[in-house]
């Protein structure tokens, strides 16, 4: 009886500091209507509201570990959303720099980033794999302490397996490859941080990770370094574009 009623308390106090972080977030805001970016701007944030809405429903049944994972599968296939597949450069119609998503897959469903995995993503444009966007998290080795810099390490080969086998070099290819091409074609880059919310009531720890949108960047170099199991990895710098809105998502990280 103890122990449930200590969860109750860890709930409510996430809960509570979830809707102080929530007052803050772009989502909440009303667009312009009678233009273009206005309607996109609805869709987005009425897609994304019955999408939570659906996660929150299937969180109240028991045995179901990634609610996302089922609540996109499930509006999907009642034609509720639409993933779309095409892949552009710059910025995504309806999202604002500052935007918050609570779940990884959401920046699938607004069209920011294609992948639920990997955090490169890229096309292919006239012969060359470019990046359309990076997802930064906290927790790997991306440096993301600079709000105008991000050094993000390239794809495979960052830690050891499960039975302790230490990963192989990384290599020029996919993502890492259209991570150089970018840098060379000089386009825009998505960037989305991966921040961890995270607290203590008593003894116990919650943790949380949140996803801003925090504008476009460019590729400015790369280099190739030893990573912690001195296997080569790639560090690539990425450096925010200019007369964007500044996105303070610092503060929304709980200590």
């Amino acid at each position: 009886m103890k122990n449930r009623g200590i969860e109750k308390n860890i709930a409510s106090s996430f809960k509570r500091k979830m809707i102080m972080l929530s007052d803050n977030n772009n989502l909440n805001k009303t667009p312009s209507k009678g233009n273009e970016y206005g309607r996109e701007r609805v869709r987005v944030l009425t897609t994304l509201s019955m999408f939570r809405a659906k996660c929150k429903e299937i969180s109240r049944k028991h045995g179901v570990n990634r609610v996302d994972f089922e609540a996109k599968e499930e509006l999907t296939k009642q034609g509720k959303i639409h993933i779309c597949s095409s892949k552009i450069i710059g910025s995504v119609p309806g999202v604002e720099v500052g935007d918050r998503f609570e779940y990884r897959v959401e920046l699938t469903i607004v069209g920011l980033h294609g992948k639920t995995q990997h955090g490169i993503d890229f096309m292919e444009f006239k012969g060359k794999s470019l990046v359309t966007c990076v997802v930064a998290k906290e927790g790997y080795l991306d440096n993301m302490n600079d709000s105008e810099m991000i050094t993000y390490s390239g794809e495979g080969g960052l830690v050891r397996n499960k039975e302790g086998v230490c990963p192989k070099d990384q290599k020029l290819v996919r993502g890492n490859l259209a991570m150089k091409n970018s840098m060379i074609e000089k386009n825009y880059v998505r960037v989305v941080r991966g921040i961890k919310l995270g607290g203590k009531f008593g003894y116990e720890r919650y943790d949380q990770t949140s996803y801003f949108y925090d504008g476009l960047y460019k590729v400015l170099s790369y280099e190739e370094k030893k990573g912690p199991c001195k296997n080569l990895i790639f560090e690539f710098k990425l450096k925010r574009c200019p007369g964007q809105p500044i996105v303070p998502w610092y503060k929304f990280k709980i200590v």
